[in-house]
């Protein structure tokens, strides 16, 4: 039997030291599933060598496939992958952008995105810091807890929290590489952003994972500041 020893990050640094790798992670970080095409067409390579770099990212545990016909979709595989990709952006020194066009995409992005499962950006932030001054969530980083006016706060959104609670990554903070803030993440994270994609409250895009904020997730956002007087700003 081979005994285990120290982790071989070598060999993890050597699948992100390309280009056409981080680009194809950093658009599966919407948490959904998409064809080797879609991702190809992302990242400007072809269908062949995208596949390529998804294979690689398979046979390390870090993405999920599954194949319905002729078509074979990828996913990231949990949310700790996305969190070390979120992370790696954090310390990540900032490229200048090259033009009008990647500047509006990187503007989109860090206003308001989806991160795997949950909700960033500056939205993001904004709902977390609305979350903690307002005392629906205590606590400080990996020890937040929701109050009792913290669950009534998501029963009356419809989101049904009795049994999620118990999940031990239940409530987690995510730090946000575009607003150096955190972002609520975790199983509550994720049950918010759905509820917010199924209410029409937010909208995701097919060109990129950021979320356009809709004038009826801007109206109730607003009427929840005046409830509580804390500023959280959202445009369509």
């Amino acid at each position: 039997m081979t005994e285990q020893g120290l982790p071989n990050m070598i060999d993890i640094t050597k699948l992100l030291a390309d280009q056409s790798s981080l680009t194809i992670l950093t658009f599966l970080m919407d948490g959904r599933f998409h064809t080797v095409h879609e991702i190809a067409k992302v990242a400007t390579i072809k269908d062949q060598t995208a596949s390529y770099h998804l294979k690689r990212f398979y046979n390390e545990g870090w993405l999920d496939y599954y194949k319905r016909g002729k078509f074979v979709y990828y996913q990231l595989s949990s949310l700790d992958i996305a969190h070390l990709i979120e992370q790696l952006m954090v310390i990540s020194p900032k490229k200048p952008t090259q033009s009008y066009h990647q500047r509006v995409a990187l503007n989109k992005i860090a206003y308001c995105r989806s991160c795997y499962n949950h909700m960033a950006g500056k939205v993001g932030v904004d709902c977390y810091d609305y979350l903690i001054n307002s005392g629906f969530l205590v606590g400080y980083q990996n020890e937040l807890q929701l109050t009792s006016e913290g669950q009534e706060l998501f029963k009356s959104l419809g989101i049904d929290i009795s049994k999620e609670k118990k999940d031990a990554n239940f409530i987690k903070p995510c730090l946000d590489w575009t607003e150096r803030r955190f972002h609520l993440s975790g199983r509550l994270g994720r049950l918010l952003l759905d509820t917010c994609l199924a209410e029409g409250l937010v909208k995701r895009n097919s060109e990129d994972r950021h979320l356009t904020v809709t004038s009826k997730g801007e109206m109730m956002w607003d009427e929840l500041n005046k409830n509580r007087r804390v500023s959280c700003d959202f445009v369509e």
